[in-house]
């Protein structure tokens, strides 16, 4: 028996939305024949999926036993075109063997194959916060490193019913003062690079009144730590509710007063602060937004489909997260969607076949967009925002091809509508809150009443590519049970899932509208059995569902995961049972390719088996340093020291290639790689030995475990450019030079037999890897 299967494209079956124009072909082949080989190949494609038209490409008969890295030859792909191929073997016997047909489609390849615009996913409430354009302020001295006393005295409407106060402060807010009275601080970790605090009253309760107030706060800048001092910073919000629904909003700004070493009344209501000097902007590397989070938001439109279809594909994306949704139907099981990314340089798009959603009549398109990790605090508690600014904005187009031969576009733009979802809050470190009541059945289906919903605004685009991705998207990979459940404190129901891993839980509950479960996850137990979260740093890691009182109900958050091994219940309206909750392991779907069983030495069994799970833990869109505490960062020493054990465990090509896309992207204009990609703006600007080599080191590693040439040519340039910056840094460019010849040589004698395309390093174009401009 001789069989050909596994047909691959860039090393993806079924490659969808790539934006390689001629892809590397690979396939495999099983042989009950001892010591077969391949002799020859042959491969046929074609536009026609039962292969009766013209061939776009037959490479005849060709004398290798290539299997892998074979360059498509036909003509390079254009926008949305598919291509059929098979492969035809032979042996030196004469054995023969045909493939199945497989396919690669291309994705949108120009700018001028977009025509969704970008829709604002912000309610009136967050445009108004946004709108007070709040600064971050400190004195004029950016390293001034004295404690810093701010005040804002201020008279509040007669007509006052509630006010909120929102603080923060960079990189340690040591009191916040309300008309005299301390505020409490809620953190709970101490840490010496970044520690803002948001403290909210509300409801209003008597701490702020109509007539004159005063709010205070004391904050300090780092003089030393891991990173450079770079001064401080301090951030305000205060809404000032008004009877007739109104809302008044004071921001931190010039209005604010600032003293350093302030006198020990400073905070007292009658203490006048009128010969302070006036805040200044913060000379701080700030560049995130200190707003506090939003609810998800629910966008839709409707159209008509009035002849038979042939084929439909949804172009998505979002500055955000998003889930999109045909006639009340997930269009992908994918999380998280379009994953982090540099958004300065590109943000990702995602391509979906949508054939089967599509009905006759009346359909709905729809999405929900939440924070995800382009509007998450990330990086070591930065606050929201950290890739880009606000708002969130989600851009998509849904292609339909009709039997007739004519198309249509369904596209964002005006005529879409918008209103909250029941996700109240979704941030990546702190977790989501899922409000029941606040569901609105239908709202992703054709015949909804949506005329109660806004208007969609259509927002800037922003100034970035965009890119396909077609990489292992980020999906749920399994189901655990919890292996036991105890009650270590009265209604702390705490389940032990056995092991670490990333995700969340799916929590099945029946109880009174308005209960509200909560759910807080931890890897540690306290000696009482109650889940300790010290190791999380500022990372809350606690979803929260509250019931609709509809009978039985089932939740799982939609924009955050989280990495841990017990999860605590409370506030469930009965004793959850181990049926009631089920683990959901999330991350990169890399398809697991290798195993390992040590069958008398149980301890490397273990070693071994715990290693497989924190690479899945880790491999979470990219790869991470950990799963679980405010941190969660491509951080490029970690993944340069695993990725050669990581290639044994998963297909991991196409995994990396991807993240080596955000490291390009990354690279500063002098050729130095950062430490950790994608890094939020504010991170500071750091390269070392031990993590920015990795630019070199994984291209290297994936063409020695993979035959991957196109990864070479991809980060060619890049790592001409770092070695030129560490022979320039080092002043021994005789000695970065036979670095860089002693890579080029090793790889030009490995390929030169089977080279197809130019080698790196010659005067023919190499690809970009970049996308269509956003």
């Amino acid at each position: 028996m001789l069989r050909v299967h596994d047909l691959r494209a860039e090393y993806t079956t079924e490659l969808l939305g790539t934006e390689v124009r001629n892809p590397r072909l690979s396939w495999r082949i099983e042989s009950d024949e001892p010591g077969f080989h391949q002799s020859a190949y042959r491969i046929r494609a074609t536009d026609d999926a039962a292969f009766e038209g013209d061939l776009l490409w037959d490479s005849g008969p060709v004398s290798s036993n290539a299997s892998f890295d074979v360059t498509y030859g036909g003509p390079a792909l254009h926008s949305m075109q598919r291509v059929w191929w098979t492969v035809e073997v032979a042996s030196d016997a004469g054995a023969t063997a045909l493939s199945a047909p497989s396919w690669f489609e291309a994705g949108l390849l120009t700018p001028s194959d977009w025509h969704g615009e970008w829709l604002e996913a912000e309610d009136a409430f967050a445009a108004a916060d946004r709108a007070a354009n709040l600064q971050w302020i400190w004195s004029d001295v950016a390293l001034d490193d004295r404690p810093h006393a701010f005040r804002l005295d201020f008279d509040a409407p007669d007509d006052l019913v509630r006010a909120e106060v929102l603080v923060a402060g960079k990189d340690h807010l040591r009191g916040v003062w309300i008309n005299a009275i301390k505020a409490p601080l809620d953190q709970q970790f101490g840490w010496d690079t970044y520690l803002p605090f948001w403290g909210t009253l509300e409801p209003y309760a008597g701490e702020i009144r109509p007539g004159r107030n005063s709010i205070c706060a004391l904050v300090e800048a780092d003089t030393s730590g891991f990173f450079p001092v770079d001064g401080g910073a301090f951030a305000a919000l205060i809404r000032l509710h008004r009877a007739d629904g109104s809302i008044d909003r004071l921001v931190s700004g010039p209005s604010w007063r600032i003293g350093r070493d302030p006198a020990p009344d400073w905070t007292e209501i009658a203490f006048d602060a009128a010969e302070w000097p006036r805040a200044v902007p913060s000379g701080a590397n700030v560049h995130n937004d200190p707003r506090p989070s939003e609810p998800a938001m629910l966008l839709r439109t409707e159209f008509e489909v009035a002849k038979p279809v042939t084929r439909a594909r949804l172009y998505a994306t979002a500055l955000g997260a998003y889930e999109a949704r045909i006639n009340g139907h997930l269009v992908s099981d994918a999380i998280l969607a379009p994953e982090i990314s540099v958004a300065a340089d590109h943000v990702l798009y995602q391509s979906y076949d949508v054939t089967g959603l599509i009905a006759s009549g009346a359909n709905a398109l729809a999405a929900m967009v939440g924070d995800g990790f382009y509007a998450s605090p990330f990086g070591w508690r930065d606050e929201r925002y950290g890739f880009g600014p606000a708002p969130r904005r989600f851009r998509a187009q849904l292609l339909i091809d009709y039997a007739d031969g004519s198309g249509e576009w369904v596209t964002t733009g005006p005529g879409w509508r918008l209103a909250p979802a029941a996700v109240t809050k979704s941030e990546i470190y702190d977790g989501e809150s899922y409000d029941a009541r606040l569901e609105q059945p239908g709202w992703d289906s054709p015949g909804f009443d949506a005329s109660n919903w806004s208007d969609a605004k259509v927002g800037a685009a922003p100034g970035a590519c965009l890119v396909g991705q077609t990489s292992p998207a980020l999906k749920r990979t399994a189901t655990l049970r919890a292996i036991a459940i105890t009650e270590p404190a009265p209604g702390a129901f705490v389940l032990d899932f056995g092991q670490n891993f990333s995700g969340w839980v799916r929590v099945r509950a029946t109880g009174a509208a308005g209960t509200t479960i909560r759910l807080r996850f931890a890897e540690l137990l306290y000696p009482d059995g109650t889940v300790d979260q010290s190791n999380l740093r500022l990372a809350a890691a606690t979803d929260t569902f509250t019931l609709a009182g509809n009978g039985a109900e089932v939740f799982e958050p939609h924009f955050t995961y989280h990495g841990f091994r017990y999860v605590e219940v409370t506030g469930s309206p009965g004793s959850p049972g181990l049926d009631d909750v089920e683990g959901i392991v999330v991350h990169s779907a890399c398809r697991e390719t290798g195993s390992i069983d040590f069958k008398d030495a149980p301890l490397l069994q273990t070693i071994w088996q715990n290693a497989l799970w924190s690479q899945r833990s880790n491999f979470f869109a990219v790869p991470t340093d950990c799963p679980q505490r405010d941190e969660r960062m491509g951080w490029l020493g970690d993944i340069q020291v695993f990725l050669d054990a990581a290639a044994f465990n998963m297909e991991v090509d196409p995994f990396i290639r991807r993240f080596l896309l955000e490291v390009r992207a990354a690279q500063r204009p002098d050729g130095a790689y950062p430490i950790v990609v994608p890094q939020p703006l504010s991170f500071p600007d750091v390269v070392t030995a031990g993590w920015s080599e990795a630019g070199i080191i994984l291209p290297w590693q994936l063409w020695q475990r993979y035959g991957d040439t196109a990864v070479i040519e991809e980060n060619w340039a890049a790592m001409e450019a770092w070695m030129t910056f560490v022979a320039r840094a080092t002043r021994i460019m005789s000695g970065a030079s036979t670095a860089a010849s002693t890579l080029a040589t090793g790889y030009r004698s490995t390929r030169s037999s089977q080279m197809t395309r130019p080698l790196p390093g010659s005067s023919a174009p190499l690809p970009t890897g970049r996308g269509a401009q956003a």
